[in-house]
């Protein structure tokens, strides 16, 4: 029986959660309310694969990915061959330069030990970005979108052997009579009924070997006992 690798997240309490961090040839899925540290703990990841000499991917559909802070902050080198960083426009250019790296790496025979998407949210194809607000179809055609992307990454995860990290974003539901319940109270299963989901169909948590939520648990706060 072959044994699952993985891809250390370099957050302990993360790795012991989930046996060891992201599974190569396997998807993963975090998701949470905004500003609960997604984009953070890849960073530390990538920072922690490109250290030891190995090579990763980073798709930022969101266009904000800090590389000051990348660097200051967890060592992460954008300027370095080991570490790629795409910022496409939409989610045609973005599946498209993926294809064409994950293309190069497997014709040169260089190894990829992780890929990550921030975020499920933020990939939207060119059309869904032209649709007028109130116009029909806006969840369908993401939903297909994802799923196409979820689709290649899972051929190409298995056969390249790397672990691909999906970041997505709750949403407050329409269909729930309350939309906005606040990080602690968020469910994402995908029905009516309930205050939040997660963007993208149902793709993503079809394929994903683990799906992680990521919860606000307080603020640690300073005081004269943890000072001494």
């Amino acid at each position: 029986k072959k044994q699952i690798e993985w891809v250390s997240s370099q957050n302990l309490i993360y790795d012991l959660i989930t046996g060891g961090g992201f599974p190569k040839e396997r998807l993963t899925e975090i998701c949470a309310w905004e500003g609960l540290g997604k984009t953070s703990l890849l960073m530390k990841s990538h920072a922690a694969v490109q250290k030891e000499g190995k090579n990763s991917i980073f798709v930022d559909f969101e266009g904000t990915f800090n590389a000051q802070y990348a660097e200051s902050i967890y060592g992460l080198k954008v300027d370095q061959d080991t570490f790629i960083l795409l910022q496409p426009e939409n989610a045609e250019q973005g599946i498209e330069l993926l294809d064409d790296m994950l293309n190069q790496a497997e014709e040169n025979k260089v190894p990829v030990e992780m890929v990550s998407i921030d975020s499920i949210a933020a990939c939207k194809p060119q059309s869904l970005i032209d649709l007028a607000v109130d116009e029909n179809g806006r969840i369908a055609i993401h939903a297909k979108t994802i799923a196409l992307l979820v689709d290649k990454l899972r051929i190409r995860a298995k056969r390249q052997g790397f672990a691909v990290v999906l970041i997505n974003q709750f949403r407050g539901n329409p269909a729930s009579s309350n939309s906005y319940s606040g990080p602690n109270n968020a469910l994402w299963a995908g029905g009516v009924n309930e205050t939040a989901y997660c963007p993208g169909g149902n793709a993503p948590r079809y394929y994903a070997s683990i799906r992680m939520k990521m919860e606000y648990g307080g603020q640690v706060k300073p005081s004269a006992k943890n000072l001494n």
